[in-house]
């Protein structure tokens, strides 16, 4: 469980912290100490109440601060078990029909604290921009529920870091590499992790963006009946003519011209609004490459069936500050024999933001995770699965009050949670119909 390479991306391949095989059978001594569980269990609803990671703002007392501080030292605080319990706390999709299990990675940069760390395990150099910065890589999955479009559990974590013995990617570029030895097997590993744990009684779909436009990706999740929307990022080859997947898009007939709405950007570059898009669509069969950077691509089939479909934006009105025009290539699993399919694929693939509104809760407008100032790398890395709960959770309440579906009260809230809230509701509630809560108290409203 701690081996050398845990949480690495290494010259021996691809080892991310990932959940624990060991079963919850008794949550108070889960890590070998009662009192360190209840101690987390009190550090958890601190921060969610409080909705800081600030040691000295969660407590007035110096001695449950260096309680919590000693806590994230701790070497019985393991970071899978940790990954298990958030996964155990938030899945919520017992009742769902289908599921998305949308993936994304973000960096998590502490670059500014490289030099005073005194302890770096757990952190390392990400890969990113020439190994610019420095912290750790999360990969989570969050699980969103289809037709109520509202998360349900977070189904699937990934942290890690690159080693000090790896090569560089241009290095490395010629080399006989499997997926499997590479961080972009991460798209694999999340969604087949998932559909484990959900089961394969629920319908599962993973969307992703470009970065996922991987054809060994697609061969995995075809071949465990996982669906997939993936936007494209390359223009492949195919067997229909004229042989290029963008050629052939454009060349398709007009499926329709459909009004969507679009949401802000969370960086401010693109505004909310309504939109028209031109659909196209079609069914292709993708050629496997013969420049992909692994020999073992030769191990997948010579061509994989799936649909295409385009979306473009027409009749454009450039705004202040607005990027480019909507222009989305996704590749699906799923039949597209109609224009109702194609807005179907699309609507899935808006549930991305989700993930984007997640991060930010996270990091830079909500919990500040790239903002702490601690000394020994794991124990920066455990803060972070406990930030990610935490920020779960707020997204779930934002989104439950936006909402007007009628959402199931276990969703959000535990059955102890659910009892505090009717005998707090009773304590508020006036004798009369007028003073009483008018709500339903089992679907969320």
């Amino acid at each position: 469980m701690n081996g050398p390479y845990l949480g690495q991306l290494s010259s021996s391949g691809f080892h991310p912290y990932r959940s624990c095989r060991e079963e919850l059978y008794y949550y108070g001594d889960f890590y070998g100490d009662e009192r360190l569980s209840k101690r987390l269990s009190s550090l958890r609803e601190r921060i969610f109440a409080k909705q800081s990671l600030v040691i000295q703002q969660l407590s007035d007392q110096e001695s449950e601060q260096k309680s919590w501080y000693r806590l994230l030292k701790h070497p019985k605080l393991s970071i899978p078990k940790m990954i298990y319990e958030l996964i155990d706390h938030s899945s919520s999709w017992q009742d769902s029909n289908h599921i998305l299990l949308i993936e994304d990675t973000s960096l998590i940069n502490y670059t500014s604290l490289r030099k005073q760390l005194r302890d770096t395990q757990g952190l390392g150099s990400t890969g990113n921009y020439a190994d610019k910065y420095y912290g750790y890589l999360m990969h989570p999955t969050l699980a969103i529920d289809a037709d109520k479009q509202f998360p349900v559990g977070i189904s699937d974590l990934q942290l890690w870091h690159k080693a000090e013995d790896i090569k560089r990617y241009k290095q490395r570029k010629g080399e006989s590499i499997p997926i499997e030895m590479k961080s972009s097997f991460r798209w694999i590993g999340g969604a087949l992790a998932s559909q484990r744990r959900i089961g394969s009684s629920i319908r599962q779909t993973v969307v992703a963006d470009r970065e996922a436009d991987i054809y060994e990706a697609f061969c995995h999740w075809k071949a465990a009946g996982l669906d997939a929307v993936v936007r494209s990022q390359h223009n492949r080859n195919i067997k229909q003519s004229p042989g290029k997947l963008r050629s052939f898009l454009a060349a398709q007939p007009l499926g329709g011209i459909s009004e969507i709405k679009i949401r802000g950007d969370l960086s401010g570059r693109r505004t909310t609004r309504t939109v028209r898009l031109a659909i196209r669509y079609g069914a292709v069969e993708l050629k496997r490459s013969h420049k992909a950077q692994s020999a073992h691509i030769q191990q997948y089939p010579p061509t994989l069936a799936l649909y295409a479909l385009q979306a473009q934006e027409v009749d454009v009105q450039r705004e202040s500050g607005q990027k480019d025009p909507i222009h989305w290539i996704l590749l699906t699993t799923h039949p597209i024999d109609s224009q109702e399919d194609a807005l179907q694929i699309i609507q899935w693939y808006k549930q991305r933001g989700h993930t984007e509104q997640l991060f930010r809760l996270l990091k830079k407008q909500g919990l500040r995770l790239e903002e702490l100032d601690y000394e020994y790398g794991e124990a920066i890395v455990r803060m972070g699965v406990i930030a990610l709960e935490a920020a779960f959770r707020i997204l779930q309440l934002n989104l439950s009050i936006k909402t007007e579906e009628r959402l199931p009260t276990k969703w959000i809230f535990s059955p102890l949670q659910v009892k505090l809230l009717k005998l707090l509701c009773k304590k508020y509630e006036g004798n009369t119909t007028r003073l009483k809560n008018p709500y339903h108290k089992d679907p969320l409203q």
